[in-house]
């Protein structure tokens, strides 16, 4: 196994397990943190998700991966054929 599948592997185990304890903690104490725990959540998933994903770049999805050298081929393709890029192969097919 790779480092990352084992850290999620253990970040799934951990919020699984917390998530038991919390969910015990709130029944037990439902009428006075219910209304607040939503919120609490929302503000942890974005939170969390605006750390995962700040350094992702945005990018085409038909857009290969590949090398400077590629990309520049890639682009002057798509200037021969008159268009702003080449064609996607996820779009021919619809």
């Amino acid at each position: 196994h790779t480092r990352r599948a084992v850290r999620r592997l253990t970040g799934v185990l951990v919020a699984m397990a917390v998530g038991a304890f919390v969910g015990d903690w709130l029944l037990s104490h439902a009428h006075t943190y219910a209304p607040v725990l939503p919120v609490l959540v929302i503000a942890l998933v974005i939170a969390t998700a605006s750390v995962a994903f700040k350094h992702e770049p945005a990018r085409s999805p038909c857009r290969p991966r590949v090398g400077r050298r590629l990309s520049l081929e890639w682009a002057r393709a798509a200037r021969r054929r008159g268009t702003t890029s080449p064609s996607c192969p996820a779009s021919d097919a619809s």
